[in-house]
């Protein structure tokens, strides 16, 4: 096992995937988002809540930048994607963490 994670964002019916990427080892925070959600925002709002994140980070606040970069990656979900009666949660919303020293 190479310590590699893989996350499914494309399983969702509509492409609206995000993965919220922080290693604190390597210090960087990655926005990544799938093809359907990505195609209707622009790359400046992505890069600008990951900006956001790793600000927030820097400032040792690191709940209040997760909350954050979640509320507004919702915030564009259901501005594009509006809830359907039909929908359903396609994604576990999981924290994932490694801790190869423990």
């Amino acid at each position: 096992d190479d310590g590699t994670v893989y996350v499914d964002t494309d399983a969702t019916s509509h492409r609206t995937g995000i993965l919220l990427y922080l290693s604190v080892f390597e210090r960087k925070v990655w926005v990544l988002a799938d093809t359907g959600i990505a195609a209707k925002v622009d790359q400046t709002v992505w890069d600008g809540i990951a900006a956001d994140f790793t600000r927030d980070m820097k400032s040792r606040r690191p709940g209040q930048a997760i909350l954050q970069a979640v509320q507004r990656c919702a915030a564009l979900v259901d501005e594009h994607f509006p809830i359907r009666a039909d929908d359903q949660d396609e994604l576990a919303n999981l924290i994932l963490t490694d801790r190869p020293w423990s």
